[in-house]
């Protein structure tokens, strides 16, 4: 077992461990894409929802003060790679996106402004999940597309991402004991409202507005 190394009340030895963690899963995505097992806009959502979904239970061991700190680490390693270009999956859309910059920052927004573990892990995972699957499947299925504001969508992609935000907000009123039928009816409206913000939003800013609007949305919900 590694000691455990605490500085000014931050763990960071957990901080470390976490961050071997997400750069070891982003580069099995990339090994994976360099042998074209997975390609394009599939390989960067390999690493937006799998880098998501761990980043998302992390207050299961990490203070909020410790979450902001593995995005800060995330945030320059990703400013980094834009120059050297090791994570080369990230760079094969067409698209003009930042998205990648944005990514960390948004997950660190959510530790900043929601103190309850649960508002923050399910405003996370609106990014890591509805976002990362509404690509995939709008990627793979083709589907009509609209523009907003220079942002490419397609509406097959915002209904995926309403139907798994729907579900995620289901899953808490359910896990905290709020499930009735006037909540769910807010849980549906508030997901078809996060997905217009998802639609709204181009070039990766979707991935700091979409987290602090679900955190407020279960915020009010619960």
């Amino acid at each position: 077992m590694l000691p455990t190394v605490v500085i000014q009340g931050l763990n960071i030895t957990a901080i470390a461990a976490s961050c071997v963690v997400l750069v070891g899963v982003a580069s099995i995505v990339e090994v994976l894409n360099r042998l074209d097992l997975v390609h394009g806009e599939y390989s960067r959502k390999a690493v937006h929802i799998s880098l998501g979904v761990i980043l998302a239970w992390l207050p299961l061991y990490l203070s909020q003060q410790e979450i902001i700190v593995v995005c800060v680490i995330g945030f320059t390693l990703a400013v980094v790679d834009r120059y050297v270009r090791i994570y080369r999956s990230g760079f094969e859309v067409k698209r003009w996106t930042i998205g990648e910059l944005i990514y960390p920052v948004g997950v660190a927004a959510a530790a900043l402004l929601f103190d309850d573990p649960a508002v923050y892990t399910i405003a996370v995972l609106h990014i890591a999940l509805c976002d990362g699957f509404a690509s995939v499947v709008g990627t793979a299925l083709q589907g009509k597309q609209y523009h907003i504001f220079g942002g490419q969508k397609s509406y097959i992609g915002s209904a995926t991402f309403c139907v798994i935000s729907f579900a995620l907000l289901a899953g808490f009123l359910l896990a905290v004991g709020t499930l009735t039928t006037t909540t769910l009816l807010f849980a549906f409206a508030s997901a078809i409202v996060l997905s217009v913000v998802e639609g709204v939003f181009s070039g990766g800013f979707d991935n700091l507005a979409v987290p602090i609007v679900a955190g407020y949305m279960v915020q009010f919900l619960s």
